[in-house]
C-alpha cells in the first residue's frame, strides 16, 4: 500500500548519503545531468515538431494530434486524488519547477565572486529556462489533444523523437540532478543561518564549529529528515501547493527585508547590484 513512500524515501535517503559523504562529486556532476537533460528537451521538442507536422508519431497516433485543443479550460476531477484544479492550483504545481535558477544563491558561500556570479548567472538561467518551458508548454499544447495530455503523463516521452527511452532517462536525471542539487544547497542555507544565531532552535541540530564553506553535515542530516517527512504524502498533488506557499513567504520576506534596509539606511547594507532599487524590492514584496 506504502510502496510509493517507502521508495521516495530510500531513494531521498540514498541521495543525502551520497551529499553526506561526496559533495564534490555533486558538483562535478552537475555538468553531466545538464548535458542528459539538454539532449531530452531537444529530443522532445524535436518528437512534437515531427508529430505536428505528421512525420512522427512515436508511441502516439494520428487521433491524438489535434490542433488548438488546449486553449479553453477543461478541467477535470483527478482520479488519484479527488481533486477538482483550477487555473491557480495548476500554477501551484507548476511553480517550484521555476525556482531552480536560484540555486546559485544558496551557494553563495562556496563562489569565488558572488556579487558578480548571483545576478549573472541567475538572469541567465530564468532567460533560458523561461524559453525552454515556453517551447515546451506552446508545442504540446497547440498540437497534442486534451485527452491525451491528461492521460499520458508521460506524453513528452511518447512523441519524443527518435525513442522515447531517451526522454525517459533525461526526465529521472533531470530529478535526481535537481535534487542532489537542492540537498547541497539547503544544508548551507541552514548551516548559514545556524552561525547568525538569529534562530536558536538550529544552533543544537547543527555544529556551529563546522568552517564557512565545508560540508556542513549535521545540516544535511537535518535537511534530509525534513526532505523525507513530505514524501509521506505520496502524492506530489498534496505536497507541491504547499511548498509554493513556503517559496512565496521566503521570497516576500527577501524583498520586504531588502526594502526595509534600504529605507532605514543600514549601513551594514550596501547592495552592489547596479539595477537595486528600494521599489523593485517593494515591488517584489507586494507581488508575492
Amino acid at each position: 500500500v506504502f510502496e510509493t513512500q517507502l521508495c521516495a524515501i530510500a531513494l531521498g535517503c540514498l541521495l543525502c548519503t551520497i551529499v553526506f559523504f561526496g559533495v564534490e562529486y555533486v558538483k562535478k556532476s552537475a555538468f553531466f545531468f545538464l548535458g542528459i537533460v539538454l539532449c531530452s528537451i531537444v529530443l522532445l521538442l524535436l518528437g512534437v515538431t515531427l508529430f505536428a507536422t505528421g512525420a512522427h508519431t512515436g508511441a502516439l497516433d494520428s487521433a491524438d494530434q489535434k490542433f488548438a485543443d488546449n486553449m479553453e479550460p477543461a478541467y477535470e476531477e483527478d482520479p488519484d486524488t479527488g481533486i477538482t484544479p483550477n487555473f491557480f492550483f495548476l500554477l501551484s504545481v507548476f511553480y517550484p519547477s521555476v525556482t531552480d535558477p536560484l540555486q546559485g544563491a544558496n551557494l553563495s558561500g562556496v563562489l569565488r565572486n558572488p556579487s558578480k556570479s548571483i545576478p549573472t548567472g541567475t538572469f541567465y538561467a530564468l532567460g533560458f529556462t523561461s524559453v525552454i518551458y515556453f517551447l515546451v508548454i506552446w508545442t504540446f499544447g497547440l498540437f497534442v489533444s486534451n485527452e491525451t495530455l491528461k492521460e499520458d503523463k508521460l506524453v513528452a516521452a511518447s512523441v519524443a523523437w527518435p525513442v522515447a527511452e531517451c526522454v525517459q532517462v533525461g526526465i529521472l536525471l533531470s530529478t535526481i540532478g535537481a535534487a542532489l542539487q537542492s540537498l547541497t544547497s539547503a544544508p548551507r542555507l541552514l548551516a548559514a543561518i545556524a552561525f547568525d544565531r538569529t534562530v536558536p532552535f538550529l544552533n543544537a541540530p547543527i555544529d556551529l564549529q563546522t568552517a564557512p564553506g565545508t560540508n556542513p553535515r549535521r545540516a544535511v542530516i537535518l535537511t534530509c529528515f525534513l526532505a523525507c517527512l513530505p514524501c509521506l504524502a505520496g502524492n506530489l498533488d498534496f505536497i507541491v501547493p504547499f511548498i509554493t506557499e513556503l517559496f512565496l513567504l521566503m521570497y516576500t520576506s527577501i524583498n520586504f527585508s531588502c526594502f526595509l534596509l534600504t529605507v532605514m539606511g543600514a549601513p551594514s547594507w550596501r547592495p552592489s547590484f547596479k539595477y537595486f532599487h528600494w521599489s523593485t524590492a517593494l515591488f517584489g514584496t507586494v507581488y508575492c
